[in-house]
């Protein structure tokens, strides 16, 4: 939900996570000014009541000018580049990665960024607070580290407010560590020897790793002899296409790695993928 529309429409909304600041990424372009007091008497497009409107704001406060010093015109974000390169648009306000590309204008200058504003925009994850209240599930996530080790890597975690404990291997004293801390943890296994040690341990579920080196097969053996409610996730080797022979065979979820995200990814590439993944697991589980 975008934070700015559910203020200006009145939605009793609740923020559930803080994904990050702001920090250079929204920004004040113009073709002509050099300087955010050149704005006056000036005309600035960018979407209303976004954070880019917001931006402006604060921009022009750091100089004593306020918004009835300058006209606002509306405009969408996905006409705003090829807009600015028109002879009528002088002056944007955006995000990017649009900033960047207004920035690349030959001529312009960016004149205020969010830089300047440490923390004022944040990236929220919200949901509307009626909706939270008759699903309180929603709003619950667990967050923790992966490629935990050691027993002083899972205090580490602790320390940091995690709560769950990812490890590639069956790790005896890792395990007890987090149980013993009331943390969940789950632990990598290949082999029923392994997977039956790390349950004596304390593990709150398991993962088959690497995945690839196994078949569904395998996986549907090992079910037959492990705890019912113990849940088993396939890590390593898993696509959108090979995700419903692992849910046929027991599998109750999986671990996402480079198939989701690599470094380098556009977000667009990254909900391409998860979307895939998303439309893999429908078709896995109905």
């Amino acid at each position: 939900m975008d934070g700015g529309r559910s203020a200006a429409g009145g939605v009793d909304s609740t923020a559930l996570l803080i994904g990050d600041y702001s920090n250079g990424n929204d920004g004040l372009v113009s073709k002509d000014a050099s300087s955010i007091e050149e704005l006056e008497g000036e005309t600035v497009h960018l979407v209303e009541l976004s954070v880019s409107h917001y931006l402006l704001a604060r921009a022009l406060a750091s100089v004593g000018l306020e918004e009835r010093d300058l006209s606002v015109v509306n405009i969408s974000d996905a006409d705003l580049v090829s807009a600015f390169q028109t002879d009528d648009v002088r002056h944007v306000a955006t995000w990017n990665p649009l900033l960047s590309e207004v920035e690349a204008y030959p001529g312009a200058t960016k004149l205020f960024d969010s830089s300047q504003i440490p923390g004022h925009i944040k990236d929220l994850t919200i949901v509307n607070t009626e909706t939270l209240r008759d699903n309180p599930a929603l709003g619950k996530a667990l967050v923790g580290a992966g490629t935990v080790l050691t027993p002083d890597q899972v205090d580490a975690v602790q320390q940091a407010g995690g709560q769950l404990i990812i490890s590639p291997n069956s790790n005896l004293s890792v395990i007890a560590r987090s149980a013993e801390a009331g943390l969940i943890s789950m632990p990598g296994y290949f082999t029923p020897t392994e997977a039956f040690a790390a349950v004596q341990a304390g593990a709150s579920a398991l993962k088959l790793f690497p995945a690839e080196a196994a078949t569904p097969t395998v996986l549907k053996a090992q079910r037959a002899v492990l705890p019912k409610e113990l849940p088993v996730l396939a890590v390593g080797g898993i696509n959108p296409g090979n995700m419903g022979p692992w849910v046929a065979a027991g599998a109750d979820g999986f671990g996402l790695g480079s198939a989701l995200y690599k470094p380098g990814a556009t977000v667009a590439q990254v909900r391409e993928a998860a979307q895939a993944f998303l439309q893999g697991w429908k078709a896995a589980t109905d």
